[in-house]
């Protein structure tokens, strides 16, 4: 069993083309002992964005803290804390921060979905 605060998983900076102001953080995966699963935690800072994309599996994520919009497929969704969606399997998607303050959501992944959860220490 893995019992920590989400604050103690290192935060990683995401780098790359279409994305902005954006840190995750590994709280569970394959590496804490969950072979199936990987629970991230996300950051996006005020005017921060994740990329808009896709990819061959579902997810799910629930809004902790802020506000913001989520752009999936061609529907545009206010979010806020509180907030639960399922993302299906290769639907466009974009988590976008258009408020004064973070926006923090648990994102959660099948096993293998996500490198850093493989091959960095969480």
């Amino acid at each position: 069993m893995l019992y920590r605060h989400y604050l103690d998983a290192k935060p990683i900076a995401m780098q790359g083309i279409g994305l902005k102001g954006v840190k995750k953080r590994i709280l569970v995966g394959p590496l804490t002992g969950a072979p199936n699963f990987v629970i991230r935690i996300f950051t996006v800072e005020k005017n921060g964005y994740t990329p808009h994309h896709s990819h061959p599996y579902e997810h799910g994520i629930v809004i902790l803290e802020g506000k913001g919009k989520a752009l999936m497929d061609d529907k545009e969704l206010e979010i806020g804390a509180g907030c639960a969606c399922t993302i299906a399997p290769n639907v466009p998607h974009q988590i976008v921060n258009n408020s004064d303050s973070d926006l923090v959501f648990i994102c959660v992944v099948p096993a293998g979905a996500d490198s850093d959860a493989i091959r960095n220490k969480s």
